[in-house]
């Protein structure tokens, strides 16, 4: 259970938003789902990579270029899908919970999880 579900038990159950949040967060070594979405993550990213390298190969270009080209396509769109709902759910975290600026504070964060570890530790 993440710590935007935990803070809102308080007053009834967890929203959409506090879910999705927690999901996309990892909040320490027990969270399942947020570890299991974290991985499946990196996975796309190696995806994603090797077809980019593959890419470059002109014989498996002309044999796997659309193959490659659609993988490549949906990692982004997956992506871009999670950036979409990490600035959505930031706001069931306290420091971002302006509805406007705290969106804004959240996107301009640099190295978001290195500075989440920080605050925890």
């Amino acid at each position: 259970m993440g710590h935007a579900i935990r803070d809102q038990q308080l007053s009834g159950p967890p929203s959409l938003k506090a879910v999705v949040h927690d999901v996309l967060n990892v909040d320490g070594p027990h969270d399942k789902v947020g570890i299991a979405f974290s991985r499946f993550s990196i996975l796309l990213v190696i995806f994603s990579s090797t077809a980019v390298i593959l890419d470059t190969v002109d014989s498996i270009q002309r044999s796997w270029g659309h193959l490659l080209d659609g993988l490549q396509a949906g990692t982004t769109y997956a992506f871009a899908i999670e950036y979409i709902l990490r600035i959505w759910s930031c706001n069931a975290e306290p420091r971002y919970a302006h509805p406007v600026f705290g969106r804004i504070r959240h996107a301009l964060t640099p190295l978001r999880p290195v500075d989440d570890e920080k605050s925890n530790g």
